[in-house]
């Protein structure tokens, strides 16, 4: 069935689980009742620290697995050897930058002012890398905060403060997922 509609096997979960989900909810058994050993995970951050949460509460319960994550995130903000970007990032940017090029010819040739977000959480890779290939004149990311509150009275002073150069433009910013 894959060969002909595409998509995967594998299936996803953006469940975080709590403690008390842990505690009360996990079906640990089935691990034990399957033999399972080992855990794949593919996936950011939240994925990777679940895994080990997994693998932790399995132990305790006297039932060791090993876990392996592949680091999977559009974020782009997992440190690879090489400086090689996560899996996702390229072509979320690419995508991003075909939007965000048409926008920006929207904006000057309309002499309006728009702004575009990207996903990202706390890390900027993302709208950066999509300002950047667009040549945007102002790109906001939270890392310029410099872990202060982010306010959207903040991004407007920053937006029109670099407007009074420019009539028209576009901006992108990293927003909180």
């Amino acid at each position: 069935e894959i060969f002909n509609l595409a998509g995967s096997f594998l299936r996803m979960s953006r469940f975080k689980p709590s403690d008390e989900d842990f505690e009360k909810r996990f079906n640990w058994q089935f691990f034990t009742e399957n033999n399972i050993k080992l855990l794949v995970t593919i996936g950011g951050d939240d994925t990777a620290s679940t895994a080990n949460r997994v693998a932790k509460f399995l132990e305790e319960k006297r039932h060791p697995i090993a876990n392996i994550h592949v680091p999977k995130t559009i974020d782009n903000d997992l440190p690879l050897p090489d400086c090689a970007p996560t899996f996702g990032y390229e072509s979320a940017k690419d995508k991003g930058a075909v939007i965000a090029r048409a926008v920006y010819v929207d904006a000057r040739t309309s002499g309006n002012w728009f702004v575009m977000s990207a996903m990202g959480r706390s890390a900027g890779h993302l709208a950066f890398g999509i300002g950047e290939a667009c040549h945007y004149p102002m790109i906001v990311i939270p890392e310029m905060f410099n872990k202060t509150p982010i306010t959207i009275d903040k991004i407007i002073r920053l937006m029109v403060s670099s407007s009074s150069s420019a009539g028209s433009s576009a901006w992108t910013t990293a927003r909180r997922s």
